[in-house]
């Protein structure tokens, strides 16, 4: 797991767009902080360091620390808005966590062995990926940066599903806890198309 993320934040007392647009021009970012027992609140962060902290690995699936006035609290993202164009973040949602509560979080799936996988080096076949997340539940201080699946041993013409994923102790994939016909597809070894 990688080093917890610091952001250091400031309340915001105003709310509404005239006062959302004036927090970005002045090179912050306006957010809110909800969750938990605590009243929902109105949060600013410098978008420079949102920014930063958003280049690191895992930054949407970890547990980051928020200090408002000296006062930190265990946050996960929930979502971070963004201008359909530009990519400039415009709004930033954190959901507060307690470590030994359950949580519930889509984290990446990470591929690896791609190129040495059997069903590819061997045997001429191309890697499909089917799924790039999945939504998992566990306890907050479990929350894994991503699920890895090593396909180094998948054969041309095999699918390896949720059902058969080695996933760390405590966590649970959702879509399985709905019975046995929810099983899906997570990636294939299929026949190169030749054009």
């Amino acid at each position: 797991m990688s080093e917890q993320v610091l952001l250091e934040a400031e309340k915001r007392e105003t709310e509404g767009k005239s006062s959302n647009r004036a927090l970005r021009r002045s090179g912050s970012v306006p957010g809110i902080i909800y969750g938990g027992k605590a009243e929902p609140q109105r949060i600013a962060v410098l978008e420079k360091d949102i920014s930063k902290a958003a280049e690191v690995s895992g930054f949407s699936t970890q547990i980051l620390k928020i200090s408002i006035s000296g006062k930190k609290e265990d946050v996960v993202v929930k979502e971070l808005q963004r201008h359909p164009s530009t990519e400039k973040l415009l709004h930033a949602d954190f959901m507060r966590v307690n470590p030994d509560s359950s949580i519930t979080l889509s984290v990446p799936i990470r591929f690896i062995n791609e190129d040495t996988c059997v069903g590819v080096k061997q045997q001429g076949g191309v890697v499909s990926h089917l799924i790039n997340d999945i939504e998992i539940s566990c306890l907050a201080s479990n929350l894994p940066e991503y699920i890895e699946i090593d396909l180094a041993e998948l054969e041309l013409g095999s699918t390896l599903f949720l059902s058969a994923l080695k996933i760390p102790e405590g966590v649970e994939i959702i879509v399985l806890t709905k019975g046995d016909d929810k099983d899906q597809a997570v990636v294939s070894i299929t026949e190169a198309k030749i054009i």
